[in-house]
């Protein structure tokens, strides 16, 4: 070989590449991030568990287990704000080296609303959304609670298999994505498409919309804690506790811990707000105007305005109405607060004006409560008399299990009263019945008979 052509090749580097670290489960790509079909934890699990060919119960022994108690992942816990869906996050995202599945929960509002009544506890889909969409998935959308509709093809959400009327898990052992995980049938069956024609409620697309809008803003942090009381103090003008409970159709203590930082709202609650407010979760908590995508929900409202309440008092009006009440003869008296409620005054302006009239309806109504009560109580006496009466004629002792499981109402005798009766009874039938218990044990002992 010449120089010049050693001169002409390439050199070659004889270090050992820098290799990225392996995944130990594949590293899925999450669907619908920044949008409001973005994917649930549960739903992402399920396209984790068929792109392994396993189980959902079989991945979350195998792989999850000693890193959370993967139990409680079949709940549904972990699309939520709950600590559990931190650590099914942490968990899931070691496993697939990806560091954006916080997004398919609603741990970016865990500062912002209450866990209560958050998710729902079963499956919902819309069959619709199944058959269109390319890849099977099952968004987030569909696992919150205040969410009874498909925003986009405007029908109600399915909650039962059309095939075997279960009502399913949010994450089976069983379940694979589009299929029911009992009977493993399809759930967009063209059967249950062509039958629901049901359209859903202004209200029902209104609440999907606006949660939708929230889950396409979720970010990587949660929201600062106290948010929900600024937007509160900023569109009620800062009102007083009474103001702002009278505005928006609250009792005035739920408001004050709200206000106070005490306590926070449910996502339903917080819907039921902005729609009195006239606009949606999103903007109220960032303190903005709606997006323009979201004219359709309401017109944008930038403060609330307070109505007037106060209102004219006719004395008059009061008086006859509280003396008609107390002369009304009917088999159930009303109280005080709702003959208030009927009239459209406070309990406290009743009180004030007609003290004497308020506490006759008052007494009236407390007297028809205990006599209810006292007749309740003589009936459940009697029935455990009945029953006793009979186990005696039979001859088995009338003990508390006995009675308690040939009640009507099992759990009425835990009231002290009946139990208490029914001691009563059994010293009042006393040597009788159990001398005939005595003899028919000897009776049937006498010929051979098994106990």
């Amino acid at each position: 070989m010449q120089l010049d052509e050693l001169g002409s090749c390439k050199v070659v580097a004889l270090e050992q590449p820098i290799l990225p670290s392996r995944s130990r489960l594949y590293s899925l790509a999450p669907i619908g991030i920044g949008t409001p079909e973005v994917e649930s934890l549960t739903g992402y699990i399920s396209r984790l568990a068929k792109a392994h060919c396993v189980t959902v119960g079989t991945l979350l022994s195998k792989e999850f287990d000693g890193k959370l108690a993967y139990k409680d992942m079949f709940l549904g816990s972990s699309n939520g704000i709950a600590p559990i869906a931190a650590s099914c996050v942490r968990a899931v995202e070691s496993l697939t080296h990806r560091n954006d599945l916080r997004n398919l929960t609603m741990l970016s509002w865990a500062n912002t609303l209450s866990s209560k009544g958050l998710l729902r506890s079963y499956r919902a889909w819309c069959p619709i959304c199944l058959r269109e969409h390319p890849t099977v998935y099952e968004p987030l959308l569909w696992c919150i609670g205040a969410v009874e509709a498909c925003p986009q093809h405007g029908r109600p959400l399915t909650s039962r298999c059309p095939h075997c009327s279960e009502t399913l898990p949010v994450l089976g052992s069983n379940m694979w994505p589009g299929q029911c995980s009992k009977c493993r049938c399809y759930l967009d069956d063209d059967s249950v498409i062509s039958a629901s024609n049901k359209a859903a409620s202004f209200h029902q697309l209104w609440t999907a919309i606006a949660v939708g809008e929230m889950l396409a803003a979720s970010q990587d942090e949660p929201l600062p804690s106290g948010r929900f009381m600024e937007a509160l103090r900023f569109w009620t003008q800062d009102a007083t506790f009474a103001g702002t409970g009278r505005l928006l159709e609250e009792p005035d203590a739920t408001v004050r811990r709200w206000l106070i930082g005490r306590s926070l709202p449910k996502l339903g609650t917080l819907v039921k707000i902005c729609h009195k407010l006239e606009t949606s979760p999103l903007p109220f908590l960032t303190l903005a105007p709606p997006a323009s995508h979201c004219k359709r929900i309401g017109p944008p409202c930038a403060q609330a305005k307070r109505p007037n309440w106060r209102r004219k008092i006719d004395l008059t009006e009061i008086r006859v109405e509280l003396e008609a009440t107390l002369r009304n003869g009917a088999d159930r008296p009303p109280s005080t607060a709702e003959v208030s409620r009927r009239m459209g005054y406070s309990k406290w302006t009743l009180y004030k004006y007609f003290p004497e009239l308020c506490r006759a309806i008052s007494r009236r109504y407390m007297d028809w409560r205990i006599e209810c009560g006292v007749r309740r109580e003589q009936a459940l006496i009697e029935e455990v008399r009945r029953i006793a009466a009979s186990l005696y004629e039979v001859g088995t002792e009338p003990n508390n299990r006995e009675v308690c499981s040939r009640m009507t109402k099992p759990g009425s005798f835990r009231n002290p009263i009946v139990a208490a009766a029914l001691t009563r009874i059994r010293l009042e039938l006393g040597p009788a019945g159990r001398k005939s218990s005595f003899l028919r044990r000897g009776q049937l002992a006498a010929e051979g008979s098994p106990r």
